[in-house]
């Protein structure tokens, strides 16, 4: 009868544990998963102010956008003063991201992040897009990519614009990196962890008492 008692509170006990888990597990749990350009040489856009913007399309793999980043160059230009707008628009070009980064923040050069924590729809088409304003000169410059050897997933057969005109074989030299729940195999594996403690601690206490 004891023991009966024992595996009945041990199965109630793990029951709630993976129920408490489950429900938390989304929103506290989180993995990170990169994805960016496949090596090439890269190309430099010489600015991106007084109206020459880029914008390249990109469909996102997944729903919660952590960071991009983007590789800018400003050693050849004057930072004292000016932005760099950010932009992201979906495909009814509404847009469903803002921000500015002021030009004295960048670095000389190097893959800089440009935006963060952007909740998208995945498998949707959208497009980043970015200007530097308020510049005393053309603005920093940004790096790009031939589509064919070295496009990211989220920019395979997408488009970049500069000041409105397609670049042929180009994409955006980017790394998008993501927030993701844990998978299905990894949510079993801490189920059953959780399972075997609480079994463990149960049966421990239950010969603590006698």
């Amino acid at each position: 009868m004891r023991e009966i008692r024992i595996k009945l509170i041990s199965i109630l006990v793990s029951a709630l544990a993976v129920g408490l888990f489950l429900a938390a597990a989304p929103h506290f749990i989180r993995m990170t998963i990169l994805s960016e350009n496949s090596v090439a040489y890269d190309q430099p856009i010489p600015g991106i102010a007084h109206g020459y913007a880029i914008s390249q399309q990109f469909v996102p793999q997944y729903d919660h956008v952590e960071g991009i980043e983007i590789y800018i160059n400003t050693l050849n230009c004057d930072v004292s003063q000016g932005s760099l707008k950010v932009n992201i628009l979906d495909a009814g070009r509404v847009r469903v991201y803002e921000g500015h980064i002021e030009l004295q923040m960048l670095p000389a050069y190097g893959m800089t992040e440009i935006a963060q924590e952007i909740q998208l729809q995945a498998g949707s088409t959208y497009f980043l897009e970015m200007e530097a304003v308020d510049t005393v000169d053309a603005g920093p410059a940004v790096s790009f990519y031939p589509t064919s050897t070295a496009a990211c997933t989220e920019e395979a057969g997408m488009t970049l614009a500069y000041g409105g005109i397609s670049l042929e074989d180009s994409v955006l030299r980017v790394a998008f990196r993501y927030s993701v729940p844990p998978a299905a195999g990894d949510k079993i594996v801490y189920c059953l962890f959780l399972i075997f403690v609480c079994c463990f601690l149960v049966e421990k206490g239950s010969r603590v008492s006698l």
